[in-house]
């Protein structure tokens, strides 16, 4: 007799605890892949950006080039020959001009003037009038066989200036000035003195991303000299004109296009760094026993064909407050869980309970 109370005992503890397991199924909620955090792809250097390679959407990789931006050219408004370079790739244009002046000096190809006036020209309305532009001889005092000419660059009422093209005037010379290649006394449009052409200081602003010329070079008017971009770099050297992902991630929104002006600081995109995704779910009211901050859980990503191709993750948040937009009493929950390149913001996702 005992020993059939002891059967039928132990037949009904095995049937209680068992009852629960099948009666109970697996508690699951419906979630999606959402972002708590952005990150800003800021302008290094102000400048006009000239290719975008990004879209929103877009999965990126950190340190991918994802978008330029064009420096902006410096010209020689000379011939001449380059010297008393002062400015390298990264320097503040500013920095260099207070220090030197400019960031480079060009002596011009025709490095001597006549400052001459028509006191001494022939005594007629013609030579007493000087045309800018138009070509003229010289030739020094009235024993020297040297001789040359020149354009008039300028002329003040009776002042006038000839740049020396040709000829060999030593500075501070005494010239006549000729209209007709004769050096007839009649065409003498009066005299003046062989004086030097200063250096061409060359200025620019923001900072120099290449410099394209070498103290010696010779140059023609048109040339490039350097080229620059807005602002300064952080640090000491020029950071190039591509601008990189700070963080690999995906891209939630793109601020600029080719052709747009930006300033240092601006801001080009913003990336919702890997880091940021979870997944957000609702728990309704009554599941609120089943669900704890630091619980294991499983996530089933819709999109999968394999069911049970499930990631590990752990419920880090559940809100105090309740979310009015699903119509019932039900709290916001979040898991962690760690992405790979297939996942996507909004993505469907069921997060199972991990059965104890």
């Amino acid at each position: 007799m005992k020993t059939m109370l002891r059967a039928s005992a132990l037949l009904l503890i095995l049937c209680l605890t068992a009852v629960p397991a099948l009666a109970a199924g697996e508690v699951s909620f419906e979630g999606t892949v959402a972002s708590d955090a952005s990150v800003r792809v800021a302008a290094p250097i102000g400048g006009t950006v000239d290719t975008v390679n990004l879209i929103a959407g877009q999965r990126v990789t950190e340190d991918d080039a994802v978008l330029s931006l064009a420096g902006t050219k410096v010209y020689a408004a000379q011939s001449g020959t380059v010297t008393g370079v002062f400015a390298a790739a990264g320097d503040d244009l500013d920095a260099v001009a207070t220090r030197y002046g400019a960031a480079l000096y060009i002596e011009p190809e025709y490095g001597f003037t006549v400052s001459a006036t028509t006191d001494k020209a022939y005594d007629s309305a013609a030579t007493r009038l000087v045309h800018i532009g138009e070509t003229v001889y010289l030739t020094g005092s009235a024993t020297s066989k040297l001789r040359g000419s020149g354009v008039v660059t300028a002329v003040n009422g009776t002042s006038y200036t000839v740049e020396i093209r040709e000829g060999e005037f030593q500075l501070n010379e005494s010239v006549r000035v000729y209209r007709e290649e004769t050096l007839a006394s009649t065409c003498r449009l009066g005299t003046g003195s062989v004086a030097r052409v200063d250096p061409v200081a060359v200025t620019a602003t923001g900072s120099v991303l290449k410099m394209c010329v070498k103290n010696g070079d010779a140059v023609r008017a048109g040339d490039v000299l350097f080229e620059t971009l807005d602002g300064t770099w952080d640090g000491l050297y020029a950071a190039g004109t591509d601008v990189a992902v700070p963080t690999s991630g995906i891209v939630e929104s793109v601020s600029v296009s080719a052709g747009d002006a930006v300033r240092k600081g601006d801001t080009l995109a913003v990336i919702h760094p890997d880091g940021s995704l979870y997944v957000s779910f609702s728990v309704p009211e009554t599941d609120l026993g089943s669900v704890r901050e630091g619980d294991a859980v499983e996530l089933e990503f819709v999109w999968k064909d394999d069911e049970t191709a499930r990631v590990p993750a752990t419920i880090t948040w559940i809100s105090h407050m309740s979310d009015a937009s699903t119509g019932e009493t039900a709290y916001e929950a979040r898991a962690a869980f760690t992405p790979d390149a297939d996942t996507r913001l909004g993505m469907n996702v069921i997060v199972y309970l991990t059965q104890s």
